[in-house]
């Protein structure tokens, strides 16, 4: 009977006119309250752009060191320390030969561009930085990159979405988005309309990454598509998405131009939560300087919180960035294949060398918070109206953020620390889905041994913070699912 519900579920997806008329993919019963989905006062400016002085430079100036990694050559990332005024951030790029090309003065943050190249330098300059009496940290400028493990797998003829449904269908019933709209359907709870930070690329450069992560939030820009985790439950236009561009005409991206586009997507578009479908690898001094910014938000902006990706190089997290990080407003998202298990492929690249992706994990240390679905995530259709799939734990961290969104809709005085632990208490510890699989299977301790569940996490607010009574099963119950 769940089988079958599944497929019911996926065939209303692709029903234009299944669903209410707020643009829900699920039916209600006509006596339901829906989802005051007012705006708010301030809307975002539209898609982001960064000064180009932000962006990160041209990727030629990558270079591989012995002692950081990969990084930018001649670049250096500080923060001042606190006592320290604004021009503290020149006095010390001046002291080490090189001038400030950005900044995020709230975060006491700058970017130091050196005149002479090559690791020497860089180790040179970071080490006159550390001893200056106005430098906190100095890290050199580490390589960001989409979180993304295969680029993109469009369906054949053969394996359409429709054909596909119950596979299809899993990231939807892994995480109980079902349940989740009948639980705030039934409950007759209002919303507030969110805003949604999305930090990442939009361009043909890196294949549209951050249009596609955006689909699997919320659909509202495209609403021929199936839906999104956020509009599934609430309906079209349920949020505002602020869309800021960090890549440019690169496929990598940097520490400093992923903050300061967070910066403007809290600060200036008023975003709540925001999604970092990025990462990479970063040493001790930059992940450091990564987690002061994340401390300052806490204080400057306790209700924001930040979800990203725990990477897809199928290693130990404890090196990785900006997902990671063990702070109180950080959700780190790890990535689940089908069958409930860490997502783990190989596959083969245009230059027929076998490649590895799957989920970081914690290994010697770090942070994994819970996990989704990574491996083959609907995320739309291609230009010939052909549904892709992708996989990454880019995708998975969507679905966390758009459920981070639907809570702050229904509670707006969440802080983000408190979202964080409702998810951690909310999320299952074991799969046991028969839609998903048919053995009841633990969730890999080294991926948080917790997967996001939508549904517990919306009836944790509607009980706890929202006063609705009965328990979980009880509001279920008078709601119906027409198909």
């Amino acid at each position: 009977m769940a089988r079958v519900r599944s497929v019911l579920l996926l065939i209303c997806l692709l029903s234009a006119g299944c669903g209410d008329n707020d643009g829900s993919v699920f039916s209600s019963q006509p006596t339901a309250l829906g989802s005051d989905t007012s705006a708010v006062t301030v809307e975002p400016h539209g898609d982001g752009v960064l000064d180009p002085d932000v962006l990160p430079p041209d990727p030629s100036t990558i270079i591989d060191t012995a002692a950081f990694g990969q990084v930018y050559d001649r670049r250096i990332l500080i923060r001042l320390a606190s006592a320290a005024t604004l021009d503290a951030a020149d006095e010390a790029a001046a002291a080490v030969g090189g001038t400030v090309v950005s900044r995020i003065d709230e975060f006491l943050i700058a970017e130091i561009e050196l005149t002479a190249s090559g690791e020497v330098a860089l180790a040179s300059a970071l080490e006159a930085l550390a001893a200056h009496p106005a430098v906190a940290i100095a890290a050199p400028s580490g390589v960001v990159s989409p979180a993304w493990g295969v680029s993109e797998a469009p369906c054949g003829p053969l394996d359409s979405l429709v054909l596909q449904a119950e596979d299809r269908g899993d990231q939807y019933s892994l995480i109980g988005v079902e349940d989740a709209w009948r639980l705030v359907r039934a409950s007759g709870a209002t919303t507030t309309k969110p805003i949604v930070g999305v930090i990442d690329g939009f361009t043909a450069t890196i294949n549209y990454h951050g249009s596609w992560v955006g689909q699997v939030v919320d659909t509202t820009d495209d609403p021929g598509n199936p839906p999104g985790v956020l509009d599934a439950v609430l309906g079209n236009g349920a949020a505002v998405v602020s869309r800021w561009e960090v890549f440019g005409s690169s496929q990598h991206t940097s520490d400093s131009a992923w903050m300061a586009a967070a910066r403007n997507a809290v600060v200036q578009d008023h975003a709540t939560v925001v999604n970092l479908s990025l990462g990479g690898e970063d040493t001790p001094s930059g992940q450091a300087i990564v987690r002061q910014f994340l401390q300052d938000m806490a204080v400057q902006h306790p209700h924001v919180l930040f979800v990203a990706a725990a990477g897809n190089n199928a290693g130990d997290v404890a090196t990785f960035g900006p997902g990671g990080l063990n702070e109180p407003n950080l959700v780190t998202v790890g990535g689940l294949n089908h069958q409930g298990e860490r997502w783990y492929e190989t596959w083969t690249d245009a230059n027929g060398a076998q490649q590895v992706s799957g989920s970081n994990y914690v290994g010697t240390g770090g942070e994994v918070t819970l996990s989704a679905i990574a491996q083959d995530v609907f995320t739309g259709f291609d230009t010939n109206g052909e549904p892709v799939v992708k996989s990454g734990t880019s995708f998975a961290t969507p679905q966390v953020t758009a459920t981070v969104a639907l809570l702050q809709a229904l509670d707006p005085t969440l802080t983000g620390a408190q979202i964080k632990q409702i998810l951690v208490d909310s999320a299952a510890t074991e799969i046991a889905n028969p839609d998903i699989n048919e053995r009841i299977t633990a969730v890999d301790p080294a991926l948080g041994g917790r997967v996001l569940r939508v549904d517990n996490a919306v009836y944790k607010v509607l009980s706890e913070r929202l006063g609705v009574t009965g328990t979980q099963q009880e509001i279920l119950g008078r709601a119906t699912l027409e198909a």
